[in-house]
């Protein structure tokens, strides 16, 4: 994939985004804010992520689509539903290999242990098992916004690289999923707005039961607290 002459406004803010970001203790760059697409890859991929940006907001707003800065991130616009990006690496995991500051950290340990073993747990684990390192497999994921990360259908979209196909092969099936991925958007919020509605409206309910119920016993207290009338 070839650089253009000159790159997408989003794609060159990520750009510019990646060159002041630094990796941090796994190797990955992360990028995010207002009109900043979302990422997280290795520091040595960059290039890619911009070109491949770059051509997927291009293809988009060829196809009719928006791009449009949000506060946190950058969305597509699809019929006047919101979808949001994240472009990441996948990450490897490998043995720990400890460092000279974990061994000698460990064998001064041992030997305290030596020297008072009913304080000192045999089975200490002295640095992590494994390291999280980036693999070089890029992920291109479409999640609903209105969506928590907890909820499992907050992603409405993923592609990633393969043995036999990079993700940058995958763009024209990006652009059709962002149009299926609208209307899911808008299925998930018209469902939300019924709960919501149905919430209120049930919260209104017993809040005007209760207040009729509050009306009835105060009524019911002032005429018990009448003097009775002598009938002599």
């Amino acid at each position: 994939m070839e650089a253009p002459a000159r790159l997408h406004s989003f794609a060159r803010a990520l750009k510019q985004e990646l060159k002041a970001s630094k990796p941090d203790l796994e190797g990955f760059c992360h990028t995010s804010g207002h009109g900043i697409l979302s990422t997280s890859i290795g520091a040595g991929n960059g290039e890619r992520v911009v070109l491949l940006a770059d051509t997927l907001f291009r293809a988009l707003e060829a196809a009719g689509q928006q791009i449009k800065a949000a506060e946190k991130d950058v969305r597509i616009i699809v019929n006047g539903e919101a979808i949001r990006i994240q472009i990441s690496e996948i990450r490897d995991k490998r043995e720990h290999q400890p460092s000279k500051a974990e061994l000698k950290a460990k064998q001064d340990w041992e030997t305290r242990r030596k020297e008072w073993p009913t304080l000192y747990n045999a089975d200490r684990q002295h640095w992590r098992r494994w390291d999280h390192v980036p693999s070089g497999r890029m992920s291109l994921t479409l999640v609903d916004p209105l969506r928590n990360q907890w909820q499992s259908d907050h992603v409405i979209g993923r592609w990633h690289d393969r043995l036999t196909r990079r993700l940058e092969d995958y763009l024209q099936e990006v652009v059709i999923g962002v149009l299926t991925g609208a209307a899911i958007v808008r299925h998930n919020r018209v469902a939300s707005e019924t709960a919501e509605r149905k919430r209120q409206q049930a919260h209104e309910a017993i809040w005007s039961n209760n207040k009729g119920s509050a009306s009835r016993q105060r009524e019911t207290a002032s005429w018990t607290a009448r003097p009775m009338m002598s009938l002599g």
